[in-house]
């Protein structure tokens, strides 16, 4: 998913704290969760596809530059991928 990647934001807290977060808003990934569940949220930066690989005679998509991750019961949902800029770090309010 991440190449090179390295943590640079992690916030322990709840899934309802976490969908406060206006990039996690009310995903459908996160329905299936009791709001008052442990989850962590994830931000980490490194180089990240955009999609598929190119043909051979293609030239490579530009990468995103970060993703934004949920991990609940030691399981890491993907939120959303983009770059820094358009995802800044939020804590959950707890």
């Amino acid at each position: 998913m991440v190449a090179d990647g390295q943590v640079v934001g992690a916030f322990a807290s709840t899934i309802d704290h976490i969908r406060q977060v206006v990039v996690v808003g009310d995903n459908p990934q996160l329905s299936g969760f009791e709001s008052s569940s442990s989850a962590t949220l994830c931000y980490i930066d490194g180089g990240i596809g955009k999609g598929p690989e190119p043909p051979q005679s293609g030239s490579p998509e530009p990468l995103f530059n970060r993703a934004v991750v949920v991990i609940v019961n030691q399981t890491p949902i993907l939120i959303a991928t983009g770059y820094r800029d358009a995802l800044p770090i939020q804590s959950p309010a707890n």
